[in-house]
C-alpha cells in the first residue's frame, strides 16, 4: 500500500519555528484531515510533504523510502497538491487545454492523445469539454478549483494534498467541490490529505484527523473519536466554534479558549512567552501547575492508537469542567 509520511519534521524561518517535531502518515485510499487555526503550520507541513519546502530536520518517507531533497520526476508526480487559491495557481494567460496537455506531454502520460486525455480529466471533475479552449478568468471560483483538481489528477498521483480547497467558496459551491473529492477517492483509490480550519468539512471527507496548534500536533485519532469525545482542550474549542442550528447539551459543555490565542510570531499580554510548559497553557481554562512546568508529549489515550498532547488526556471532557 502506498504511504506518504512526515517523520519528526521541523521547519524554522529565522527565529520562528513554524513546524515542531510533526509526524503524520497518509495511506493510499485513506483520507486524513489536518486542522488548526491560521498560522498553526498546516500549509508548511503540506509543502514539506510535496517537496516545495525543505525541513530543517526530520524525513519525508514514501513507501518506506526516504525522499531526497531533489525528487525524481516520478516522485514529484506521485504527490500532487491542490492550493487554496485556484485563480492564483492557474496561469491567466494560458487556456485550460494548453495547461493540461503540456503537463501530459512533459510527463509522457498521454501517448500522443493529450487532448482526449484532457477531456477525460475535465469530465472527471464535472466540467464540459468546451472548457479546454477558455481562460481561467472565464470560470467561477468553484469551477477553477475543479480545474486545479483536474490538473493535479493529470499527473496520475497516488497521494493528493488539498490545502483549504473550499475556504474561499460559497457554501453551495463548497458542497460541489467536496463531492468531487469524495467521488475521486472512491473511484481512483487516491490518498487524500485535506487541510482545513473547518471541522465540518473534515467530518464529511476524512476518516482520521490530526489537530495542530502553534506548529505542533496536539491530538490525533479517528474522526468519530475526536467529534464524540475530544481529549485536548484546543480540539474542544475548535468543535465549539462549529456553527450548529440546534446545539446539544454536550456542545454547551465544551471548554473554550480562555483569552487571546498565541501566535508563532508574537505573544500577547494574555498569552505570555512560553518557557517550556504546554504551548496551550496561557489560554487553557483548565490549566494547572504541571501544565506551566512541563510540556506534555503526544501520547496514547488509553490503550488505543489515539493520541493527545495533554497531561489530562485520559479524562473525558465531561469530567474536566
Amino acid at each position: 500500500m502506498t504511504t506518504l509520511a512526515a517523520d519528526q519534521i521541523t521547519v524554522s524561518f529565522g527565529d520562528l519555528v513554524a513546524v515542531d517535531d510533526v509526524s503524520l502518515t497518509v495511506d493510499a485510499a485513506a483520507s486524513v484531515g489536518l486542522v488548526g487555526e491560521s498560522g498553526s503550520g498546516k500549509t508548511t507541513v503540506a509543502k514539506v510533504l510535496c517537496g516545495l519546502q525543505r525541513p530543517d530536520s526530520g524525513r519525508v518517507l514514501f513507501d518506506g523510502q526516504m525522499l531526497p531533497r531533489r525528487r525524481s520526476v516520478a516522485q514529484r508526480r506521485a504527490v500532487q497538491m491542490v492550493f487554496q487559491d485556484p485563480f492564483g495557481s492557474l496561469n491567466p494567460r494560458r487556456r485550460i487545454g494548453s495547461m493540461l496537455t503540456e503537463l501530459l506531454r512533459v510527463h509522457g502520460l498521454s501517448s500522443g492523445s493529450e487532448r482526449a486525455r484532457a477531456l477525460e480529466l475535465l469530465e472527471l471533475v464535472g466540467l464540459p469539454g468546451a472548457a479546454l479552449d477558455r481562460y481561467p478568468a472565464a470560470f467561477s471560483g468553484g469551477q477553477r478549483q475543479r480545474i486545479a483538481i483536474a490538473r493535479a489528477l493529470a499527473a496520475e498521483p497516488r497521494i493528493v494534498i488539498a490545502d483549504e480547497p473550499v475556504s474561499a467558496l460559497d457554501v453551495s459551491v463548497q458542497a460541489t467541490v467536496l463531492r468531487v473529492f469524495a467521488q475521486l477517492r472512491s473511484e481512483l483509490d487516491i490518498g487524500l490529505l485535506l487541510i482545513s480550519h473547518n471541522l465540518a468539512v473534515i467530518r464529511v471527507l476524512c476518516e482520521t484527523v490530526a489537530v495542530m496548534y502553534l506548529g505542533r500536533l496536539v491530538e490525533t485519532g479517528t474522526t468519530a473519536e475526536l467529534f464524540e469525545d475530544p481529549r485536548h482542550p484546543y480540539t474542544r474549542a475548535l468543535l465549539a466554534a462549529v456553527p450548529r442550528l440546534r446545539p446539544s447539551v454536550d456542545v454547551a459543555e465544551v471548554v473554550g479558549i480562555g483569552g487571546v490565542p498565541a501566535t508563532p510570531s508574537q505573544q500577547t499580554a494574555s498569552a505570555p512567552p512560553l518557557t517550556g510548559g504546554c504551548p496551550y497553557a496561557p489560554v487553557c481554562p483548565l490549566v494547572q501547575e504541571v501544565c506551566r512546568e512541563r510540556a506534555p508529549a503526544l501520547e496514547p489515550v488509553g490503550t488505543g492508537p489515539r493520541r493527545a498532547a495533554c497531561h489530562f488526556r485520559d479524562e473525558p471532557a465531561r469530567r474536566m469542567r
